[in-house]
């Protein structure tokens, strides 16, 4: 886990530093290849959240992260660094969840 964080750390900073990177990420959950996308203006202080398992057992994705292994779980972090458009994470979010395999998103 801690390799994680650092790696983490390295490309969009901590949830503690002054370095705010917006972008998407995406959870694939491998043995089932159900797929999960979210969006954040500060992609650290999210991610550190499912990482650390602070964030409120809302949705689909979170109970499965408690129920299974982090290890049970691929992660890409699609960070936006340059010729940032506001609120444009969100698009790009929507994108991806036309695609069937996103199956672990829910109305929360």
């Amino acid at each position: 886990m801690s390799e994680i964080k650092e790696t983490l750390k390295e490309k969009i900073g901590s949830p503690c530093s002054k370095k705010r990177i917006p972008g998407i990420y995406i959870f694939t959950h491998i043995p089932t290849a159900s797929k999960y996308v979210g969006s954040f203006s500060e992609l650290a202080i999210r991610l550190n959240g499912y990482i650390t398992g602070t964030h409120k057992k809302t949705g689909l994705l979170i109970p499965l992260l408690k129920k299974k292994n982090l290890k049970d779980f691929s992660l890409q972090v699609f960070p936006f660094y340059l010729d940032y458009i506001k609120t444009s994470e969100i698009v790009l979010e929507q994108y991806y969840l036309l695609n069937p395999c996103f199956t672990l998103k829910s109305c929360e």
